[in-house]
């Protein structure tokens, strides 16, 4: 009984570091959904530290969530004032996914007749 409640003492040790490390975390996960979902966009890193996630308190965190504020506002200076770029390969790795699924079915005719066919 005595090693059984030894381990979870141990854990509480570390209370401080998976806080930490909690928020880490929850501030990468935010800003990758962020990424994803809403593509990149001028002074879009500004919405990006709005987001409720984004609110931390450990250095850590803190640290984390600059780095990665920096990082969108570089890549948002790429698009223009009315564009917004893709974050994300997935709507297009989507697309191609799509695409080879159907073509699956026209192996003769390749994409060209895939197209002709259904126009």
């Amino acid at each position: 009984m005595e090693k059984l409640e030894e381990k979870p003492g141990q854990i509480t040790e570390y209370r401080e570091e998976l806080n930490e490390w909690g928020e880490v975390i929850q501030v990468a996960v935010t800003a990758e959904r962020f990424v994803r979902e809403q593509g990149v966009s001028r002074d879009c890193h500004k919405e990006l530290l709005n987001q409720p996630n984004m609110d931390v308190t450990t250095e850590k965190a803190l640290d984390i969530k600059n780095e990665l504020a920096e990082f969108v506002e570089k890549e948002s200076l790429k698009a223009n004032d009315d564009e917004r770029l893709l974050g994300s390969s997935e709507i297009i790795e989507s697309v191609f996914g799509k695409l080879k699924f159907l073509e699956k079915d026209q192996p003769k005719s390749g994409l060209t007749g895939l197209y002709s066919a259904r126009s």
